[in-house]
């Protein structure tokens, strides 16, 4: 999607079929310690969803790790929320919240 006054989408806006692009990334690293902290709020929208799907499974893998991870999952609408099964079944941890905020309604969740 390209965004008004989103940073990537002048480039985007630019190409055209056929043009050649590079990508790198992502950045930096991040290395998660089990039962480091008590508890983890995840933020994330379409597509920023996937490097907080590892962090969830590696709190919910490891039996000693009593982590309790909180993830706000931010869609249109429920129809556009990747990995839905995955995350009703992560729901079901004692330690695992999964809240959704849409910016529209729809009648069939």
């Amino acid at each position: 999607q390209i965004y008004a006054q989103g940073l990537m989408s002048r480039f985007v806006r630019c190409w055209r079929p056929g043009d050649s692009v590079s990508w790198r990334g992502p950045f930096g690293g991040f290395l998660y310690k089990p039962n480091k902290f008590g508890e983890v709020l995840l933020l994330c929208s379409g597509t920023g969803m996937a490097p907080m799907l590892p962090i969830i499974s590696h709190v919910t893998d490891d039996e000693e790790d009593e982590t309790f991870v909180t993830l706000v999952v931010c869609a249109r609408d429920f129809r556009n929320v990747y990995m839905k099964n995955f995350l009703k079944e992560q729901g079901r941890f004692w330690n695992v919240r999964i809240f959704y905020v849409l910016s529209r309604v729809s009648i069939n969740l």
